[in-house]
């Protein structure tokens, strides 16, 4: 099967994702979060799990203090998960074929891809034992 390029997959490199406080996108590291009330600016629902919750529309910056929720978009059009593999990163994706290692080749994605990178093709491995 052919590997998809990197940004038909919505790959963020470790560096765009950012590693402070751990690996991979959340929603209280996403720039869209609203911290005084745990809900996202751009969801239609906008209740979010801070720590638990994540999407493909996820970009790294300084959460709002406060804000009002825009409604702009479903959950399901940008992919909303939640819970067990959240955050997400390429270090315990399925797909992901190194082990341990700060770069490696993805099952999916052509070329290195970041331990702690992730895109839109993420695919928790339970098998993989996550760190927060």
């Amino acid at each position: 099967m052919a590997k998809i390029d990197k940004p038909s997959a919505g790959y963020l490199s470790a560096r765009l994702i950012g590693t402070e406080g751990g690996p991979g996108t959340k929603c209280s590291r996403c720039r869209d979060f609203i911290k005084s009330t745990g809900e996202c600016l751009i969801l239609t629902d906008p209740q979010v799990s801070a720590e638990h919750g994540t999407c493909t529309q996820f970009l790294r910056g300084e959460p709002y203090t406060r804000a009002k929720p825009l409604r702009l978009v479903p959950k399901e059009v940008v992919g909303y998960i939640e819970g067990e593999g959240v955050p997400t990163y390429c270090g315990v994706c399925k797909y992901y074929q190194g082990t341990g290692k700060y770069h490696s080749q993805c099952d999916k994605v052509e070329g290195m891809v970041d331990y702690a990178g992730c895109c839109n093709l993420y695919h928790y491995d339970a098998k993989t034992p996550q760190s927060d």
